[in-house]
């Protein structure tokens, strides 16, 4: 079972109101925090490991976790192999997903961009589809290509070692395809979506469409963090 996990942090008016949930987060991530200038990127910092434990909280009742990284800079949990997760934000969200298989996850805020940038990562095939497309679609198309390619990265654990322009997605109205070498890769099931109208999302899962077993995204609010905080505290009475 794959679940997917989202968390709109545009509400947040600074750091200050979030800095008590730095107490159930990780002494690395807390350091890590303390290294950015922005509140912003505190924010992005702070909620990607706060969704993370909740989401292995409620499906997993996973409370105490360690979160190691791959030489390539994938996540995983040191004591459970058999759990996979990944985490990714930009813009107002923080998404999650995780599940019993590997899996890779990107969301992007869609800013204005000149389609000459596709020249320089994206593969030929790609290039070509944008440039046939109507001027007002390409913007959106561009995210979604860039967006599924960084999440197919993402699973694969290399990271940006993969060269972008080597790999490429070919876009149908049911259905993405992966070709890698010129050949179509079907070990992979690919989901893109728009969060809203300006962020993009997208998932890549090892394994095909029929044996994922997805489900929805479960849009999280406050309440549902203070009801996660809220679980220590019973637990600390016991």
């Amino acid at each position: 079972m794959i679940y997917q996990y989202a968390y709109n942090i545009h509400s947040i008016s600074g750091f200050q109101e979030v800095s008590d949930l730095l107490a159930f987060i990780s002494k690395e991530r807390r350091d890590k925090i303390s290294r950015f200038r922005f509140d912003a990127d505190k924010i992005r910092s702070l909620f990607a490991e706060i969704v993370c434990r909740y989401a292995l909280w409620e499906k997993y009742a996973i409370r105490d976790l360690r979160i190691l990284n791959t030489e390539y800079g994938k996540p995983y949990l040191k004591d459970h192999k058999d759990i996979f997760f990944n985490v990714s934000h930009s813009g107002d969200w923080v998404v999650c997903a995780l599940g019993d298989r590997s899996l890779g996850i990107d969301v992007e805020k869609m800013e204005e961009i000149e389609i000459s940038v596709a020249d320089e990562y994206f593969a030929k095939e790609e290039i070509a589809y944008l440039h046939m497309l109507p001027e007002a679609e390409r913007q959106a198309a561009f995210y979604s290509l860039w967006t599924l390619k960084e999440s197919y990265t993402k699973n694969v654990g290399m990271g940006m070692s993969i060269p972008l322009n080597s790999f490429s997605f070919r876009l149908k109205p049911e259905q993405i395809c992966l070709f890698v070498d010129g050949k179509q890769n079907t070990r992979f099931f690919f989901q893109t979506c728009d969060l809203d109208a300006r962020h993009k999302m997208a998932l890549c899962v090892s394994g095909e469409e029929e044996t994922n077993h997805r489900t929805g995204i479960t849009f999280l609010t406050r309440s549902d963090i203070d009801r996660w905080k809220e679980s220590f505290s019973q637990m600390e009475s016991k």
